[in-house]
């Protein structure tokens, strides 16, 4: 089975350790997403994960609605090369 994990983050770098620690011997690949973070979180993100870091676009007019754009789409990367993809965050 091939799992693939979709995370948007954003200063969140107290919790991605223990988020590493669960979800690395699960997942095959992890795409975490940056939303401008201003703390650690990309040097965590270097050391930690496996997988690939990306930007997290979001709409002039509402986080909200990009997040829930995000959420509706962003597993379709996996579409045909996985059997399981989970969201977090």
């Amino acid at each position: 089975m091939i799992i693939h994990i979709y995370s948007l983050y954003w200063n969140k770098e107290r919790i991605l350790p223990n988020f590493f620690l669960n979800y690395n011997s699960l997942a095959d690949c992890s795409f975490i997403f940056d939303n401008t973070s201003t703390n650690a979180l990309l040097k965590i993100l270097a050391k930690y994960l496996e997988g690939e870091i990306d930007r997290f676009h979001k709409q002039p007019d509402s986080f909200v609605a990009s997040v829930a754009m995000f959420n509706e789409n962003i597993w379709k990367r996996s579409r045909n090369k996985v059997s399981r993809h989970l969201q977090h965050g």
